[in-house]
């Protein structure tokens, strides 16, 4: 994948690493996104808080993920078919996260010490970035990710 996409982008650098361990120095990162990767990681914890590591103060990080309703009815199976189908589709599972698994775990990394009932309704974290849940529109309906953006300022 990585071999794709620096042919295909060759001025850019591209890092190979977990998201739970990203390959970058602190407080250095502008803008984040992550898209459909956080329905295979089953503790969304410890990847909030590497974000928080690597993101600046007043920097942006957009997520996008499949909708829980459709990993609750057992839909968004990420397949990879091959040239070779004798023994099958080789594919991910996703796992099922609520709009509030991912507030709680943004609001939990950037916020250790205080509890969640005192944080509800509070707007901006300790690094002064905010959650904003949105669900995208296309069309007049809802498509199947939901994207959350949070940013500072």
């Amino acid at each position: 994948m990585l071999a794709i996409a620096r042919a295909k982008v060759p001025g850019a650098e591209f890092r190979h690493g977990r998201v739970e361990d990203l390959p970058v120095d602190d407080a250095s990162i502008d803008v984040l996104t992550c898209s459909l990767a956080l329905t295979h990681v089953s503790d969304l914890l410890p990847v909030m808080r590497e974000f928080g590591r690597v993101l600046k103060p007043g920097a942006t990080a957009v997520l996008s993920d499949i909708h829980p309703f459709n990993t609750m009815i057992g839909g968004g199976v990420a397949g990879f078919p091959g040239a070779d189908l004798s023994k099958g589709v080789p594919y991910v599972v996703n796992l099922t996260h609520q709009m509030g698994d991912y507030l709680r775990a943004f609001t939990d990394a950037a916020c250790p010490s205080s509890s969640a009932s005192s944080r509800r309704g509070a707007k901006r974290n300790s690094r002064g970035y905010r959650a904003t849940p949105s669900t995208r529109m296309r069309a007049g309906k809802r498509s199947p990710t939901s994207p959350t953006s949070w940013s500072g300022g």
